[in-house]
């Protein structure tokens, strides 16, 4: 699935080199995710969708569902990296969440 880095990058008024500052990689990195060379890792995708200010989902190119779907394994790779006790307390969290959004349904 590709990624808009390239269209949303240029929206914010970001050079490569800015955005790659931004995130933790070298310009040249950025071009070649940009131009399709590269995929980036979960953990990068979240860095760039938060330093373009938009949402991962947002990132993706595609039809809604299919860029929801995207965003949701994206975060759920970051979270499998995550200490036994992090993963415990975030789920605890989303299955509160989903109880409470099912009682108000």
């Amino acid at each position: 699935m590709s990624l808009r880095i390239r269209a949303l990058r240029k929206s914010k008024g970001l050079t490569g080199e800015q955005l790659g500052e931004m995130v933790g990689v070298s310009k040249g990195y950025i071009s070649e995710m940009e131009s399709g060379k590269k995929t980036p890792g979960a953990g990068l995708v979240i860095r760039l969708a938060d330093a373009l200010g938009v949402s991962v989902a947002d990132l993706y190119e595609g039809d809604p569902a299919t860029r929801e779907r995207a965003a949701m394994a994206a975060h759920l790779e970051v979270m499998e990296q995550l200490p036994p006790e992090d993963r415990q307390a975030i789920e605890k969290a989303a299955l509160g969440l989903l109880a409470k959004h099912l009682g108000s349904s």
